[in-house]
């Protein structure tokens, strides 16, 4: 499998939450922050207290894809399949959950964990 070359070109302080923990052989990086609340988005979006706490729920055991999918696209790629999160839960305005990474790409996402 061929992956394009990336760059991070956004602060990635607040993907994190407390202290993250890494389990390189297992490839869980935990304490991940999937959604921040209160806020306004980059493509100008709110996420409210209620979504917030829909979310939690929504987003245990949903995949995660290492990209956006490109506007007008609803199908993702596999090419694009990064994990799983578990252990979703809330935490004041953040959506936090460990991310089970999976074996294929942990190459190139635990570095840049």
């Amino acid at each position: 499998m061929e992956y394009r070359n990336f760059e991070v070109v956004f602060d990635l302080e607040e993907a994190f939450a407390n202290s993250p923990r890494i389990d390189k052989e297992k490839g869980v990086i935990e304490n991940v922050v999937i959604l921040t609340g209160n806020k306004i988005t980059r493509n100008k979006t709110f996420y409210t207290d209620k979504a917030l706490t829909e979310a939690a729920g929504r987003y245990n055991g949903a995949k995660m894809f290492m990209d956006h999918p490109k506007q007008g696209e609803s199908n993702r790629s596999i090419r694009d399949y990064g994990g799983l999160y578990k252990n979703v839960h809330r935490e004041g305005d953040k959506i936090i959950g460990d991310l089970h990474v999976h074996e294929g790409v942990r190459n190139l996402i635990i570095p840049v964990a």
